[in-house]
């Protein structure tokens, strides 16, 4: 009854949704737009990313998304045609399946960059860290 389970939970203190002094992040906005500038390469390669980039307003969230997006495309392109020429005219076993891993890693890396975007974080892909090659300013002008 009614009675017994009101003196069962008594002077038990109701749950709080996050400890005291802990800050709430807030997320930046254009989250999804910035997640779709990652995604959106599976079906228009670098003119998804470059569509974002520019309905995005400068400086936004969305903006230095989409410009990290279409900046690791360009750079996964020109490394995939340098790989096919180098398959071309030396042992082509040995880069077909240096090939097939870096597609792995291409595949990988994009649905990472648009998951970590959809959140929120500011995160930097690794292969932009290694290669800098800013087509687009990531910075979000």
């Amino acid at each position: 009854n009614r009675r017994e389970l009101t003196g069962a939970f008594y002077g038990i203190a109701p749950a709080r949704p996050f400890p005291p002094g802990l800050p709430l992040t807030a997320r930046p906005r254009g989250t999804g737009l910035a997640a779709v500038a990652h995604f959106s390469v599976f079906f228009t390669w670098i003119f998804g990313p470059l569509l974002c980039w520019a309905v995005a307003g400068p400086g936004s969230y969305a903006r230095r998304e989409a410009a990290k997006a279409f900046n690791f495309q360009v750079i996964s392109t020109v490394l995939l045609v340098l790989a096919g020429v180098l398959g071309g005219l030396v042992l082509p076993t040995v880069v077909d399946t240096m090939l097939g891993l870096g597609c792995v890693a291409w595949l990988v890396l994009t649905v990472v960059g648009g998951a970590r975007a959809a959140s929120g974080a500011n995160w930097t892909n690794p292969g932009s860290r290694v290669i800098r090659w800013e087509v687009l300013d990531a910075s979000g002008r």
